[in-house]
């Protein structure tokens, strides 16, 4: 594609299509890493990519949009304490938790809607006792 000031810009060329077809290849064989592997070295990988995740998005808002936010960490800290409280009392398959917690009702078997830390409004403090309990 020709631009008016003559620059010439080329999509999907050699190069790009060797680099996509490497990851679509890395991402397969990432995928089938628990059939071949034992749950340890599963689990260690599982560790490092969710710390890849939060650093990367630790980057994309602190390094190249300049903002400073912790929402990102409370996010996943949800959302884990979520996966871990299906697996642990509902008996879930942790896999399956991990696509099922963000659908799960889990702060719903708590009587005053306590998130995990806490209850989230100030008026259902009396329901949960004078201090806010974390719903376990």
């Amino acid at each position: 594609m020709k631009t008016p000031s003559g620059i010439s810009v080329a999509r999907w060329e050699t190069s790009s299509r060797a680099f996509t077809g490497a990851s679509a290849g890395l991402l397969v064989l990432l995928a089938l890493v628990p059939l071949g592997f034992g749950p340890n070295t599963t689990n260690k990988l599982t560790q490092l990519f969710i710390l890849v995740i939060l650093a990367v998005m630790w980057n994309a808002l602190a390094g190249f949009a300049g903002l400073v936010s912790v929402g990102q960490q409370a996010f996943i800290g949800i959302g884990a304490y979520s996966t871990v409280l299906l697996a642990d009392t509902a008996g879930v398959n942790a896999y399956l938790a991990v696509v099922l917690s963000p659908r799960s009702r889990v702060r719903s078997r708590c009587p005053c809607r306590c998130w995990p830390f806490g209850c989230a409004e100030a008026s259902s403090r009396s329901a949960c006792g004078s201090l806010p309990r974390p719903c376990v």
